[in-house]
């Protein structure tokens, strides 16, 4: 036997859809005989003034889980005229309550990853599924029902909207939701790299103006991408390869020049001397961060930022302008 879950969830961020309407997607996962996610569109919300055309800000979930018996714990009747109709709220321990959120939120993940990619979304990340939560200032509101139960949609929205992204001009086109967008999902949903992953993070740290974390994120994943790409050429055996990695220096000039020229024939300097420039400034403001725990006026001498008092969105930007096109130059070699 199995039993039917239902979870109305305020999303920390909103997504853009195609059309005013709700987008409702199927999914096969293993754990469940069936797997619905259903984005509302916010035009059905009483203040839909407050959020923007063609927008989803909350979520439903509907599945029916396969490892858990409904007949195993209490339930009460749900109120029907016809008493043959065998419909139940479920009260399930914790324990139980707990095991189905988790895999639910790894689901929800993949699903979440995947979108983002998909549609460029940079500001989409996963966000914890729990019980009780209030992360991200998000809530959650659920309840568990037997399988057969018919369960109503007509859930009244009350979260304001809030937007930090899509009024901002993204460095890449941001598709909206639309009815095929999930087409490929089973064939590509775990291909999520850690570099793209945190370039997302910076994208969305830049457009909230946390330049730091933007400096950080952007780090981790330049760094990501280099050494993954160099992983993937790594001559076994080769002497003068294994010599330069073991060296123990600036891994910007180690990995985005000396070894990507070894390997490859050009280095970044050569492909694009700008975008290293950028590269190189972002790494001596993290270093900054990491050691020192500011940027102060120092730093911005040394890389060429005396004009500013601090860092702005407009360096920002480009810095990650350039590592987005160091990405694309690289992997054309």
């Amino acid at each position: 036997m199995s039993i039917k879950v239902k979870m109305f969830i305020k999303l920390p961020y909103i997504i853009k859809l195609n059309e005013g309407k709700d987008y409702k997607f199927s999914f096969t996962f293993d754990e469940f005989e069936m797997f619905d996610l259903i984005m509302i569109n916010n035009e059905d919300n009483e203040d839909n003034e407050d959020y923007p055309l063609n927008s989803c800000s909350n979520i439903v979930i509907e599945a029916i889980y396969k490892e858990c018996d409904y007949l195993d714990y209490k339930k009460r009747r749900i109120s029907s005229v016809d008493k043959s109709i065998n419909e139940y709220i479920i009260e399930l321990p914790e324990r139980e309550i707990n095991n189905i959120f988790n895999v639910v939120n790894i689901r929800i993940q993949e699903i979440l990853n995947y979108l983002r990619n998909k549609s460029n979304m940079f500001w989409i990340e996963s966000f914890p599924v729990k019980p009780i939560c209030y992360s991200f200032g998000n809530e959650i509101e659920f309840n568990f029902y037997s399988p057969n139960a018919k369960l109503s949609n007509n859930i009244k929205q009350t979260i304001k909207y809030t937007d930090y992204y899509i009024t901002s001009n993204s460095l890449n086109e941001i598709n909206s939701v639309k009815d095929d967008i999930f087409t490929n999902f089973n064939d590509n949903k775990n291909n999520v790299e850690m570099f793209s992953l945190y370039l997302n993070k910076a994208e969305k740290s830049l457009y909230e103006r946390d330049f730091e974390d933007f400096i950080i994120y952007c780090s981790i994943s330049v760094e990501s991408f280099i050494r993954r790409y160099i992983g993937l050429l790594e001559p076994n055996g080769d002497i003068i390869f294994n010599r330069i990695s073991a060296s123990n220096y600036d891994y910007l000039d180690q990995y985005y020049n000396v070894l990507l020229k070894y390997l490859k024939g050009k280095s970044l300097k050569e492909l694009d001397g700008s975008a290293f420039t950028h590269l190189k400034r972002m790494y001596n403001l993290r270093n900054s961060i990491m050691h020192n725990g500011i940027i102060n006026d120092v730093v911005l001498k040394k890389v060429g930022l005396s004009h500013l008092s601090c860092i702005n969105f407009e360096e920002c930007k480009k810095i990650l302008y350039n590592a987005k096109k160091s990405f694309l130059l690289i992997g054309k070699l």
